[in-house]
């Protein structure tokens, strides 16, 4: 009989009944879901609409940065060398200086907060390839290339949850770590920067505040889109309100003037005069008429402008200014003062007559009227511009505060100092040779008539003497005709000893002297220099004792001839 496979089974034991299997527990499901995204929360026309805002906005930002660091709106054919100009450069002079506008710095801080917010916002709540059209804007426009690139890594790191951070505003706070990189290293580039520790971490303020700003209008946005069911709205009424205060605080606190005085200057300048010998550059008579255009419009347009006095003096200036070949030098020059720039003078002294320009301005005014025949006009002219020169304030003491800011106008006394250095000594000819000898005032009146950087000078000055030759001007006529010789030191030395003690012409020469021997390198030249300008010293006449007193402390031996007077 055939046994049934059955009856082999082993009875069951408690040990081995196979126990009910427990289901497992579910995984935990996230407590919300990820945040909806622009198309998601809006009808995707009103979407794209908020989109082109918001891009628009942008544009605008990128232009008035270019405005304010290239002093173009639009500026599309500027070359590939220029991209690479540190952004810290675009925060000093020539543009508006954060140590001399401190405004400025908040200005740049807020702009530089719109190129780092609204790429990574649009990457987050509109798209990431849509923040690449915001890259290339700010690349293009604001000429930001190092930022651009390290936007378009924070675009993509965004939207990828590193390490876990499903939240959307931290991993924008981790997206912020390559922008950071660039505005420290481009703004770490920059040169010339004011000596200082305080100083040089100024420089950084503009991008770290940026970044901080930025910060906190991503949280403003995400909590305010929270609150608001994720409108796309929210985005640009964002945008526009920064921009906004970016603008007001520009307004009230920079001044559309300061921008266009700051490219008025970087592009006519204050100081042309002197040697060049750069032949690409234009003659100044090619940029008389623009400067002069720029100039009127820009006094129109800002008539009460603190820089009024400064666009006068350029105005004026450019009318001056001319150029002459010397060999193969060309020689600029603007202290011989044209009859059409009386106007821009006469403009200068009278609206603003404490200014420290309208020095300059009674020079050259007198200039033009001892020419004109009238003497006593230009007498008064350069006492008063003597007598305001003297009277200026000296320059104020360094700031004792940890961070030492500039003043907000430009520097003008080297350029004051520069166009009046033969003040003293015109004031010196009219004193001494006014209304004396038979033949009038018509000789000074005809010598101040000579452009002394022709090359005819000379010749006119000999000829000048030998027309008056007893006219009180005719000995320094000569000293004048001795100093374009070759060898004008020998010349001078036998016309100091020829003329007797209280000759104007004498001292003159003295001082014109004792200024040659000075360059020099010898020790016995220099000491001759000090005992003329220390006999001039001791003459007693005020105008030859102060030009006594300039060359003295030029050498350093003002104390020496003061202590031999009193002895």
């Amino acid at each position: 009989m055939t046994q049934s496979p059955l009856d082999n089974t082993t009875p069951a034991t408690p040990e081995a009944e196979v126990r009910p299997q427990r289901p497992r527990p579910a995984l935990p499901q996230p407590t919300s879901a990820e945040p909806p995204g622009a198309f998601d929360a809006n009808p995707r026309g009103v979407a794209l609409a908020m989109l082109l805002l918001v891009f628009v906005l942008f544009a605008f930002a990128c232009t008035m940065f270019s405005r304010l660091t290239t002093g173009e709106y639009l500026l599309l054919s500027r070359s590939v060398s220029a991209y690479r100009v540190p952004l810290g450069e675009f925060m000093l002079a020539p543009h508006i200086d954060i140590y001399q506008v401190p405004q400025q710095a908040v200005v740049m801080a807020m702009l530089l907060a719109v190129f780092v917010t609204v790429p990574v916002l649009v990457a987050q709540f509109f798209g990431r390839i849509w923040s690449l059209l915001f890259v290339a804007t700010a690349a293009f426009l604001a000429h930001v290339p190092l930022l651009a690139v390290t936007l378009i890594l924070s675009a993509w790191t965004v939207r990828t949850q590193w390490f876990g951070v499903a939240n959307r505003f931290l991993r924008a706070q981790i997206a912020l770590a390559f922008p950071v990189a660039a505005l420290w290293v481009s703004t770490a580039w920059t040169d010339a920067v004011p000596k200082g520790p305080m100083e040089q971490l100024y420089l950084h303020f503009p991008w770290v505040a940026g970044i901080v700003l930025s910060i906190l209008t991503l949280l403003v946005f995400w909590v305010a889109a929270r609150l608001l069911k994720y409108r796309a709205l929210v985005a640009p009424v964002l945008l526009a309100g920064l921009l906004i205060i970016a603008m007001i605080v520009f307004r009230t606190g920079v001044g559309i003037d300061e921008l266009e005085f700051r490219l008025l200057d970087a592009k006519f300048g204050f100081a042309d005069a002197g040697e060049s010998g750069d032949d690409e550059k234009a003659s100044p008579e090619e940029v008389r008429p623009l400067v002069s255009q720029a100039c009127n419009q820009f006094i129109r347009r800002f008539p009460r402008s603190r820089y009024v006095p400064h666009v006068l003096y350029l105005l004026a200036h450019s009318q001056d200014l001319r150029s002459i070949r010397g060999g193969d030098t060309l020689i600029r020059y603007a202290d011989v003062p044209n009859e059409t720039s009386r106007d821009a003078w006469a403009r200068l002294l009278k609206n603003h007559p404490d200014h420290e320009l309208s020095i300059v301005a009674r020079v050259r005014l007198a200039q033009l009227d001892l020419a004109a025949g009238r003497i006593d006009s230009g007498r008064s002219l350069l006492r008063e511009a003597w007598r305001q020169l003297k009277a200026r304030a000296p320059a104020p003491p360094p700031q004792k505060s940890l961070l030492r800011l500039l003043p907000r106008e430009p520097e003008m006394q080297p350029q004051v100092d520069l166009q009046t250095q033969r003040l003293l000594d015109w004031l010196i000819l009219v004193e001494k040779n006014r209304g004396l000898g038979g033949a009038g005032d018509t000789p000074l009146a005809k010598l101040f008539a000579i452009d002394p950087h022709q090359p005819d000078y000379a010749a006119r000055l000999h000829e000048l003497r030998t027309a008056y030759p007893n006219a009180p001007v005719a000995d320094n006529l000569e000293m004048l005709e001795l100093m374009q010789s070759r060898a004008p030191v020998a010349l001078l030395r036998k016309f100091v000893a020829s003329k007797p003690a209280g000759n104007d012409a004498r001292y003159q020469a003295q001082d014109e002297l004792a200024g040659l021997l000075v360059k020099g390198n010898s020790a016995e030249a220099k000491e001759e220099a000090r005992r003329l300008w220390v006999e001039l010293f001791e003459c007693g006449d005020e105008l030859l004792v102060e030009q006594a007193r300039q060359g003295l402390t030029s050498m350093g031996a003002l104390d020496m001839a003061a202590t031999t007077q009193r002895q």
